[in-house]
């Protein structure tokens, strides 16, 4: 009988705790990108140097939850998906490798005044990076949770 009330005492405390943790995940929240200060302030020709010359070093340097960097570069083009999603592509506009930001929804107004070749500010988190393996698409580092600093 005694034996009955441990197991049944251990898994209604297990059960109490699996609730806990789900509700803190459930309701946690993201603090956005324009409130954190950025941790390293690069240019996009740069950045794409970088990751260019060591890959595997870039990617540790500019890696972490909690990582924001700030990019200042040229416009290269500005998309929108078919959701509606914003990218802002940023570097040399007569290269082919790119610093490409996937925008918070809240920046399409101020995106859809750039042109080709302003300059701009931009601050979010590190993504990944695509290596070019042929020489001839470009390689791109990716970013996303990304905010204009300069509207």
């Amino acid at each position: 009988m005694k034996r009955k009330h441990y197991i049944l005492s251990f898994f209604i405390v297990l059960g109490l705790m699996a609730g806990f943790w789900g509700y803190r995940e459930f309701t946690r929240t993201r603090v956005g990108t324009a409130e954190r200060e950025p941790s390293f302030n690069v240019q996009a020709t740069e950045l794409v140097h970088e990751f260019l010359g060591d890959e595997s070093a870039a990617s540790r340097k500019y890696s972490g939850p909690e990582l924001i960097i700030s990019v200042e570069g040229n416009v290269k083009e500005v998309l929108r998906d078919e959701s509606g999603n914003m990218t802002l592509m940023l570097g040399d506009t007569a290269s082919l490798s790119s610093v490409q930001c996937t925008m918070e929804t809240d920046e399409a107004e101020a995106l859809l005044k750039l042109h080709r070749g302003d300059r701009v500010r931009i601050r979010g988190s590190f993504n990944g990076y695509s290596a070019d393996e042929t020489g001839m698409l470009g390689s791109d580092v990716k970013m996303n949770h990304c905010i204009l600093e300069n509207k």
